[in-house]
Parts: C-alpha cells; structure tokens; sequence
C-alpha cells in the first residue's frame, strides 16, 4: 500500500520534537496511518489520499498532538480546500 510506504518514511525529519525514541516514532507512524486510512474510508468518494497527504497530516498530528483532532483538521482540509 502506497500509504504504509509514504508513512514508512515519514517523520525521520522532526526528530527533535516528535518524537524521543524508536517506540514513540513507531506510534506517531501507527496514529498516521489511522489518521489518513479514517480519512480516506469515512468519505470514500470525496477524499483520496495521494502522495504527500502523509506529510500535511504528520504536521497536524505534531502541532495539535491528538490523533482525533488531526484526523478532523485533516478531514475539513481535505473536503474544502485541498481539492
């Protein structure tokens, strides 16, 4: 899946405030996934993910640090402005 490769790879450059360690990495990559996959599925004929998507809900998730609140933010992004 295209996003479990972008998610992969995402992140590694906000190591100073993101994350402290592998475990806790590991778990803003599992909330992302959620994030984007909830996303996606909640309005499948309206949102899509494409590349890149990973990286404006990777800065959601760092600057509101709750998974729900970025999934919405994200979600009314996608709907009203990132068309």
């Amino acid at each position: 899946r295209v996003v479990e490769c972008d998610v992969a790879r995402s992140l590694v450059h906000f190591s100073d405030v993101a994350y402290s360690g592998d475990e806790e990495l590991a778990e803003r990559r599992r909330q992302l996934t959620w994030i984007l996959d909830s996303c996606c599925e909640e309005h499948v004929d309206d949102v899509y993910y494409y590349q890149g998507l990973h990286d404006i809900a990777g800065v959601l998730l760092l600057v509101v640090e709750d998974a729900k609140l970025a999934k919405r933010l994200l979600t009314r992004l996608c709907l009203h402005h990132l068309r």
